[in-house]
């Protein structure tokens, strides 16, 4: 996967101050995440009307930074336990998807971006990371199911 940007228009929520990013990481049937962001951080500007999030991998995909706007970022390690094929082919590979921006919240934030570790599909012999492109912030889609670990990157708004 080579860079990524993905861009979240914020300006319906008003009187929005500065973010607060925010990296869950979940395991398979986790209803709680852990929080990957040892430490508080803040996005401050005057008119926060847009979320930009810029995926730069690194390392064959270990090491990821996270960049939010132009400026803020961070370089975070996120790894992915390798999948095996009952064949023992290994597997490192992520794929990611967005949220729809619908106001809903998971925990305490609002969620953008999924990152999650590809799965093997023994009917179709092959590792794989498909399902619907936008995700609802309830996470019902069918094959959130499969993921066998994902991180999910967003934002706490500060009014």
């Amino acid at each position: 996967m080579g860079y990524k940007v993905f861009s979240f228009d914020i300006s319906e929520f008003e009187g929005i101050s500065s973010y607060q990013p925010v990296i869950m990481h979940y395991k398979q049937g986790d209803k709680k995440g852990e929080n990957a962001l040892p430490f508080g951080w803040e996005v401050a500007n005057e008119s926060i009307k847009n979320v930009k999030i810029t995926l730069a991998p690194a390392e064959r995909g270990k090491t990821l930074g996270i960049y939010f706007n132009e400026t803020n970022g961070i370089n975070s390690l996120l790894t992915f336990q390798e999948q095996t094929s009952p064949t023992g082919e290994i597997n490192e590979s992520y794929g990611y998807r967005r949220f729809k921006l619908d106001g809903s919240k998971i925990e305490d934030f609002y969620p953008l971006v999924l990152l999650g570790s590809y799965w093997y599909d023994p009917d179709a012999d092959m590792f794989r990371f498909c399902g619907e492109n936008d995700l609802s912030s309830d996470l019902t889609e069918d094959f959130i199911d499969n993921i066998p670990e994902y991180y999910i990157i967003g934002i706490r708004l500060v009014r």
